[in-house]
């Protein structure tokens, strides 16, 4: 496995296509408020996540880990230039501001 930076993602594994979906209220692994939190995600040879871990959530416990288990997960399908379908980790922080 490869650890590499979020902004390198797309050189490695892009997201599947998926149909945008309306939602009629706020999903319940989405914490109300302003804070932010970096979790640790894998993805193995098949495009698939099989983890993600908080490492962090500002303020603390605005984001929980079992609120990252309950997130959606996506499928990736291999770059053009991940011919060889490396799986790879790295860590990505989420934000989220404040109601205007």
């Amino acid at each position: 496995m490869k650890q590499i930076k979020v902004e390198d993602l797309s050189a490695y594994w892009v997201t599947a296509p998926t149909k945008t979906k309306m939602l009629s209220k706020r999903p319940d692994w989405l914490p109300e408020g302003a804070g932010q939190w970096q979790v640790k995600t894998v993805i193995d040879s098949n495009g698939n996540v099989v983890e993600k871990t908080l490492i962090s959530s500002q303020p603390k416990g605005f984001m929980t880990q079992e609120m990252i288990d309950a997130m959606p997960r996506d499928t990736f399908t291999p770059a053009a230039t991940n011919p060889e379908r490396i799986p790879v980790s790295f860590i990505g922080t989420a934000v989220i501001g404040p109601r205007p």
